[in-house]
This record gives C-alpha cells, structure tokens and sequence, in this order.
C-alpha cells in the first residue's frame, strides 16, 4: 500500500472526511446556483433545477480529465515507465 500500517486508519477516516464535506459543499453550492437561476429565469424552477444540475458534473468531468492527464498511475509512478524500467 501507499502508507506505512500505522497511519492507515487515520488516512481512511481523513478521506472520508473530506468526501463527506466535499458532497456537503456541492449541495450547498447548488441551492445556491438554483436560487440564482429561478430568478434569472422568471420564476421556472424546473429549467433552473436542471441548468443547476449541470454545474457539478462539468466539475466532476474538468477534475476527471485532470486526474487523467496528471497524475500518476501508481505510487511508483507512470506505470507504463515503471514496468519498462523493470521496477514491478
């Protein structure tokens, strides 16, 4: 694994808190995003409850095409490289 066993508990229950506050921000900012777009769109809720809905998947896409192409494969590195070099 990445972490040594004495800290792995405490990485797990950092994770998990930032997911859970990670889901809390999103619902918020998205009421928020929603109050916004009923007004800009003269009182259509429905119109403005999907356009919100929008807003955290383009998130979710940007940051998944960020982990793509940035980051790493493993903890060793590129993984590809890493078995060319003869490391796994």
């Amino acid at each position: 694994t990445m972490f040594v066993r004495d800290v792995t508990g405490t990485i797990m229950a950092i994770v998990a808190g930032l997911g859970a506050s990670g889901s809390a921000f999103s619902q918020l900012l998205v009421g928020y995003i929603f109050d916004g777009l009923v007004d800009a769109t003269n009182g259509n809720s429905d119109l403005a409850w999907k356009v919100a809905l929008l807003f955290p998947a383009a998130f979710a896409l940007v940051v998944a095409w960020w982990a793509f192409f940035f980051s790493d494969d493993c903890p060793l590195g590129n993984f590809v490289e890493v078995k060319k070099a003869g490391l796994m």
